[in-house]
């Protein structure tokens, strides 16, 4: 490509981000004619032909034979932290590995929802970090320009953008094979050990054949397809929903000003979250956001009822790319 052509198609690019259409003559019209229809291919005889009836409340799948995709040492199904740790753990001790997420990138709920932190409660002299692959992330991270200081300790807060990027080098460099827009839907189990897994994606039904299975999935889908037994817990003590936000055109200076001007410790973590301490918590500085909410919720301001507050999260110069927490619990 020429340099007139790449600035040709640097221009269109620009246009497009615009929101800059230009406009096209189409003259090439298509016409799907009944004979065109008719001369599809026929769908395959394991495809189902019908309910068998109009109010049958069940389907009976037709039999067939799927596809083994691959077979390795260790599959990972789920690639958040947790995934990624597990993958690139396994990687390092020399087995071959498959890392398969449903989505179509790498870091879970630090890339698909926007949960800014791996480990935000690390305060010198109060915490002590595990250290490990996490932080390792966290650093690659800071060192690719994907990272902001958490405002309140040394945490870094990730950019969900930036960190997939981090997360396709570390799989990439640990030679893990990757499996993106793939859905776990089912566990083969042999004499009580899971053998494997059945996948769905573009490509249909597939199995992956593996020496060892690690559930990361964040809901244990691959343990409950297995049959494993689990305690499903009262909706009252269930954890409440988490609902992430980004936030552009924040006045930086002015919210800075106001959560110096009012500080808020884990000793003011009361109403939605009514946590205990251990005592030496209580003087550390905190995202909380509860007062602020009571407050907007008494003016008609802030939506729903007492069970709703809220954490801010990183502050970045531009006022662009701000990452705040509510937290509702039902």
């Amino acid at each position: 490509m020429s340099r007139v052509e790449e600035e040709d198609v640097t221009a269109r690019m620009v246009r497009r981000m615009k929101g800059i259409r230009k406009e096209v003559a189409r003259n090439r019209a298509v016409t799907v004619t009944t004979e065109r229809i008719r001369a599809l291919p026929l769908a395959p005889a394991n495809v189902a032909r019908g309910f068998g009836s109009s109010t049958a409340s069940t389907f009976t799948e037709p039999a067939k034979t799927i596809r083994v995709h691959t077979t390795c040492d260790v599959l990972v199904v789920g690639s958040g932290p947790a995934g990624l740790s597990a993958a690139i753990g396994a990687a390092r001790a020399g087995v071959d590995v498959v890392l398969v997420e449903r989505f179509g990138c790498f870091g879970g709920v630090i890339t698909t929802v926007g949960m800014e932190t791996l480990g935000w409660y690390r305060y010198d002299g109060a915490t002590n970090d595990s250290e490990g692959i996490g932080t390792e992330l966290e650093r690659i991270a800071t060192r690719m320009g994907g990272s902001t200081k958490w405002p309140y300790n040394d945490s870094q807060c990730l950019d969900a953008d930036q960190f997939k990027l981090v997360a396709d080098r570390l799989v990439k460099e640990h030679g893990i094979r990757p499996l993106l827009h793939t859905l776990v839907v089912s566990a083969v189990v042999d004499n009580g050990a899971i053998v494997g897994v059945v996948t769905e994606s573009k490509s249909g039904r597939r199995a992956i054949r593996a020496q060892r299975v690690v559930d990361c999935t964040g809901d244990a889908d691959v343990a409950h397809l297995a049959g494993a037994r689990y305690t499903c817990s009262e909706r009252t003590e269930r954890m409440g929903l988490t609902q992430v936000f980004s936030a552009a055109g924040v006045d930086t200076k002015r919210f800075v000003a106001y959560t110096e001007a009012n500080p808020q410790t884990y000793a003011d973590w009361v109403g939605v979250w009514d946590q205990r301490t251990a005592g030496k918590e209580d003087a550390l500085r905190s995202p909380m956001l509860q007062r602020e909410f009571d407050a907007a919720r008494a003016r008609g301001v802030a939506f729903g009822d007492g069970g709703v507050a809220g954490l801010d999260g990183a502050v970045t110069a531009t006022g662009d790319g701000e990452l705040s927490f509510i937290y509702r619990y039902i």
